[in-house]
């Protein structure tokens, strides 16, 4: 029974682990409050890792961002001083062109 699951759960790790085609937006996040002050960045990349566009926030990132079908970028930002600490810290919304 032990082998089958361990089979079962392999096999699923491996099918689910496969990139479906398309792009990923992601834009990392830098240690500290992400107030400012640095360098914060999203990226558009394909499946290659080759960078298709590339955005320069002033401020850092509080969530996930969004690249709407007109090709809007809807970056959620985390605010100098914030009202809450931990969790959902953020506090403001830009939104870019795709020419930044």
């Amino acid at each position: 029974m032990k082998k089958t699951l361990i089979l079962f759960i392999s096999i699923s790790g491996i099918l689910i682990g496969q990139p479906f085609n398309g792009m990923t937006l992601f834009s990392p996040t830098q240690g500290g409050g992400g107030g400012g002050g640095g360098s914060f960045n999203t990226y558009l990349v394909n499946n290659d890792m080759d960078v298709i566009n590339e955005w320069t926030h002033p401020r850092g990132v509080a969530s996930m961002p969004y690249l709407l079908p007109d090709s809007t970028l809807v970056y959620p930002y985390r605010v100098q001083n914030p009202t809450m600490g931990s969790g959902g810290v953020g506090g403001g919304i830009s939104k870019y062109s795709w020419n930044g």
